[in-house]
């Protein structure tokens, strides 16, 4: 776990969730939540000693875990969701069959680019061309079942992206631009009041066992006015 905080790429997965996995994966998980909670304070400390000080966005990252009672609330949280995912069987991962998966989803993620080479001209389909050169020369079980391109999907913060020009990554960003929305302060404390209320209405007592798949916990009324 504490070389999973302190280089794995690209950051966004670099979670308190994904990391106490990490332990389940190494055969290191001990399902006590108190031993849980102090390994990941001492892992968490250790690794704020060792991070370069110039790789400032990791540092940032892993200092948003929090400290004292917010830090052991979210890996108390964190915990029990990987506890639920234990019993569900869920977390377990065939070692004989996953490559088997992800070579299928890379091959599908290899049809589409190269239709779209075909579909480009110009500058956007040499962009394709290289993406799929570096396609070519990936090997699933290097990247590990959890990588973006296992799923068939491409992720600008990762492999193929990290090894291409930056112009290539400017081009292949541009078509999502017009969903990108300008920074508006309103909007974003309106978000941080509205989720704040919510977290404050949590009842972490609630037995949620008998929950059906795909229904909404809240009434159609109260959803409509939350919406509205």
């Amino acid at each position: 776990m504490e070389e999973f905080l302190l280089k794995r790429e690209p950051l966004d997965i670099v979670r308190i969730s994904t990391a106490l996995f990490v332990r389940v994966e190494q055969g290191e998980w001990t399902g006590v939540l108190e031993k849980e909670v102090e390994n990941f304070k001492n892992v968490l400390k250790r690794v704020l000693e060792r991070v370069l000080s110039e790789d400032v966005e990791r540092r940032k990252k892993l200092q948003s875990f929090g400290t004292g009672k917010k830090l052991v609330k979210r890996v108390a949280s964190a915990f029990k969701d990987l506890c639920s995912l234990t019993e569900m069987k869920a977390l377990v991962i065939d070692a004989e069959t996953w490559p088997n998966d992800a070579n299928a989803n890379l091959r599908c993620l290899k049809r589409d680019v190269g239709q779209l080479m075909n579909e480009s001209t110009g500058y956007e389909k040499i962009m394709w061309e290289r993406i799929e050169m570096e396609l070519n020369n990936i090997n699933v079980e290097n990247l590990g079942f959890d990588h973006p391109i296992c799923s068939g999907v491409l992720d600008i913060k990762s492999e193929p992206f990290i090894n291409i020009p930056e112009s290539f990554c400017d081009i292949f960003k541009e078509p999502f631009q017009k969903y990108k929305l300008e920074q508006n302060q309103d909007i974003l404390d309106t978000c941080k009041e509205f989720i704040q209320n919510e977290e404050s209405k949590i009842n972490e007592d609630e037995d949620l066992r008998d929950v059906g798949f795909g229904k909404w916990l809240d009434s159609s009324e109260r959803l409509q006015d939350t919406t509205r």
